[in-house]
């Protein structure tokens, strides 16, 4: 205790790999509700960004999500952020070309939205494409930039550029 440093010395003589170490769990604040089917991403500055998904019933109701939430890991502290004009269930969320972040897919909307984290503002700069499929669908951002939208019902694949708020076919994988 009040050492600088310490070293463990580890032994697996009796252990058979893969093992599975159990890590020490932590206590963060509670959200504004529990939720499932939402998706998060990492920002520059370590925060994580919460958007979407779907509440089982409890105190904010039963249906999707309409509010964000960021997630501060130096304090382990959850604060509420943002409102989506429409809650998505099994959405996509991608770092864009214009530094961004692109929210795409899931049921509920087939129109891009994009958080801007300078701002902490959400926008809706264009209608959808109507071959992004709403559930399922990931979301990609590729070294240019662009993000690679696949999958979802329908399976095809898109590139998006926040930039030149474009949406350009990509085929379909096989």
């Amino acid at each position: 205790p009040g050492a600088p440093s310490c070293r463990a010395r580890v032994s697996w003589s009796e252990v058979t790999y893969p093992a599975v170490v159990d890590p020490t769990w932590v206590t963060t604040t509670r959200l504004a509700g529990a939720r499932h089917g939402h998706a998060m991403i990492r920002l520059p500055s370590g925060m994580l960004f919460m958007a979407g998904g779907f509440h089982s019933v409890n105190s904010l109701g039963n249906g999707p999500v309409l509010g964000c939430e960021l997630f501060e890991p130096k304090t382990r502290t959850w604060a509420s952020s943002v409102s989506l004009p429409n809650g998505r269930v099994e959405l996509a969320l991608a770092a864009t070309d214009d530094g961004r972040y692109v929210i795409v897919g899931g049921d509920g909307s087939t129109r891009p939205e994009l958080f801007d984290p300078s701002s902490g503002g959400i926008t809706r700069p264009m209608d959808g494409d109507p071959s992004v499929s709403p559930a399922g669908m990931t979301a990609t951002t590729l070294d240019s930039g662009l993000v690679l939208l696949v999958g979802g019902n329908g399976g095809a694949a898109t590139l998006f550029s926040a930039k030149a708020m474009t949406f350009t076919p990509a085929g379909t994988p096989s």
